[in-house]
């Protein structure tokens, strides 16, 4: 299943290491768990499905439709007591692609332990194994940028790590699953490939011209917290996360990241709360460059009321390369404003001021905002939410636009009968984004409904169609539309209980 070349002893020597020490750490944590009287269970669950996209690849001149079908059995273990909890599970997922006649593989594995020591200190572990096979891609598209959306997620990744390092997106990293995300990434990719180095564009190349071979690729994250109340207002956190990827293609790199933390947090009074933390994380990678970062950040909350709460958090991060890559300090100003109204109404807003200061490249400035409104009606509830984002860059003493963006969402959840319930759901946004100064606009519409139906107690019935419109004045980018059905049957049931 493996291959025995060089460049993968060490992967798969790591790979058979973290299994021996989730097996070791299962066994201990269960005899621990048979010192005092524990709850045992044992539960199984499963999904079963098909699914038709009419445009997987979102082009207006080479549609392109196919079936796939799933299967993806889940086996939980769980064991309970006054002292500790126990849980893990393994869910394996098969994937076939009937009009390319390939399959996709997916292996997970969750251990999560957690044990109260005294009343003062309590500390949790957990580790998560995934290990993935998957087809080579369609890269036939005659640009680059088409060829982008025909890659694998994990490929995509690797690119975007490469050639867009310096983009502060706006949850932290790259989403490969955000279409427009996606699409900002196509309008520049051909310019930053045109200004990146020759190693750089090598690098790039590979991923583009292997990407049509089978791979597979393992990931690993241990973590360990500890938490220890040292009197009744302070708490303190700490603890350790180590996550390792390898994979069998040699244009994939293979990263290891050590992280540790601390937190302090203190109660002044019932309203006013204090938090003070500082995380490290170091990355080493075979491909490119290794970086460590110093986060410390500082948050108060204010609680004014039952129904109404204020909180303010800065974050200084610095992050430093070991290459080429340019090292930057991110700023960061978090705002936000929790209301309840009612019962059924209830009101949040984030706002999040930042400013990237780069050594050898553009600094860079903006905001997200972000609104959330719900209301829950009758064998209901209603949501909507409103987010944009906006940043500038400082390029030649003066700043100019980089990017704008917005997006408004709506869901519906509604209860018919006692069996019956639906979700409906839409979205629309807009992104302007400049580069050497090219401008592109696109508009992303997304909607669909999605119904559940019990047909006994142990089996469900899932139908869900998703509609997505794409408009782009960037030739880069087709404007073109998809359908997506998915139906599928889910089984749950306790199999053991003791």
């Amino acid at each position: 299943m493996f291959s025995s070349s060089n460049h993968n002893d060490h992967p798969l020597i790591v790979k058979h290491t973290y299994f021996i020490v989730c097996l070791i750490t299962c066994l201990l944590c269960s005899t621990h768990q048979a010192t005092a009287a524990a709850i045992d269970n044992i539960r199984i669950l499963g999904d079963a499905g098909v699914s038709y996209e009419s445009n997987v690849y979102y082009s207006n001149t080479d549609e392109t439709s196919e079936w796939a079908s799933f299967i993806s059995p889940t086996i939980i273990y769980t064991s309970t007591s006054n002292i500790n909890q126990l849980s893990i599970s393994y869910n394996p997922e098969y994937i076939r692609n009937h009009r390319r006649n390939t399959y996709t593989l997916y292996n997970d594995v969750d251990l999560s332990f957690n044990h109260r020591a005294s009343n003062r200190l309590s500390y949790n572990f957990s580790n998560n194994f995934n290990h993935a096979s998957a087809p080579g891609a369609e890269t036939t598209a005659s640009s680059m940028s088409m060829n982008f959306v025909r890659i694998d997620p994990a490929q995509q990744v690797a690119i975007v790590n490469l050639l867009f390092y310096d983009v502060s997106w706006p949850d932290g990293e790259f989403d490969p699953m955000n279409p427009a995300q996606v699409a900002f990434v196509q309008t520049e990719l051909q310019v930053r490939y045109d200004a990146a180095s020759p190693e750089i564009q090598s690098e790039v190349d590979g991923i583009m011209n292997q990407s049509t071979e089978r791979y597979q690729y393992w990931s690993n994250i241990s973590t360990l917290d500890g938490f220890y109340q040292y009197d009744r207002n302070n708490l303190i956190s700490f603890g350790y996360s180590y996550r390792t990827t390898h994979s069998d293609a040699d244009y994939l790199s293979q990263n290891n990241t050590h992280s540790p933390y601390i937190s302090l947090q203190h109660i002044f009074s019932p309203e006013f709360e204090f938090l003070l933390a500082y995380h490290f994380s170091s990355i080493k990678s075979d491909l490119s460059n290794d970086s460590s970062s110093h986060l410390t950040s500082l948050r108060t909350t204010y609680t004014i009321d039952h129904a109404r709460q204020f909180y303010v958090e800065y974050g200084n991060k610095q992050v430093d390369f070991d290459g080429s890559q340019t090292s930057q300090t991110e700023h960061r100003l978090d705002m936000g404003y929790d209301h309840t109204f009612n019962q059924r109404t209830s009101f949040n807003f984030t706002g999040q001021p930042f400013l990237l200061e780069r050594k050898s490249r553009a600094d860079e400035r903006g905001y997200i905002i972000d609104a959330t409104l719900t209301h829950l009606v009758q064998h209901g509830k209603l949501s909507l939410n409103g987010r944009t984002n906006v940043s500038d860059l400082k390029t030649t003493g003066t700043w100019d636009p980089f990017r704008k963006a917005w997006v408004v969402k709506t869901t519906f959840d509604y209860q018919f009968s006692q069996k019956l319930k639906t979700n409906i759901f839409t979205s629309y946004g807009k992104t302007q984004s400049w580069y050497l100064k090219s401008k592109s606009t696109y508009s992303i519409y997304t909607g669909g409904i999605e119904t559940s139906y019990p047909l006994n107690k142990w089996l469900d019935l899932d139908l869900e169609y998703r509609y997505t419109l794409l408009n782009s004045d960037n030739l880069l980018i087709d404007e073109s539309t998809n359908n997506k059905i998915t139906l599928t049957i889910s089984a749950a049931d306790d199999l053991w209980r003791w």
